[in-house]
């Protein structure tokens, strides 16, 4: 996720468990900004990553919100990563974990932004919890 906040999204009055952001991992996050935009009338942001590159965030039509990035090294996935609202990532992380989850990234700070983590249920895809600021 990108390092510093934006106009485009704000965090929203989210209720524990909601879906508040998808991240696309693409090998060509410009291409697909510009296809989402031309086609559906997606509205970006771009921002600059602290460790280099472009974060490309967007709101739908409908309010979705998300983002764009390239993989962030080049073993990385190229994926899609829902993102589900939380009031604790690490009280969250430890739930999860102790219910069956894989964690796959454990709870990490985005300065300015909030906090995430990754995990996978078995045979399921990789799904993320996010916390906005504190």
């Amino acid at each position: 996720m990108a390092s510093k906040s934006t106009t485009t999204q704000t965090t929203p009055q989210a209720t524990e468990g909601q879906l508040v952001h998808t991240e696309f991992i693409t090998q060509d996050p410009k291409g697909l900004r510009t296809f989402l935009e031309k086609n559906f009338g997606w509205k970006f942001e771009t921002v600059k990553m602290d460790e280099g590159g472009d974060y490309h965030l967007f709101t739908t039509p409908g309010g979705s919100a998300g983002g764009i990035t390239a993989p962030p090294m080049p073993s990385a996935p190229i994926a899609a990563t829902p993102y589900i609202f939380v009031k604790d990532v690490k009280a969250t992380a430890k739930k999860v974990e102790k219910a069956g989850a894989t964690i796959v990234m454990p709870p990490t700070p985005i300065p300015n932004m909030g906090s995430f983590f990754l995990f996978q249920v078995k045979g399921s895809p990789i799904l993320g919890c996010w916390q906005g600021p504190q």
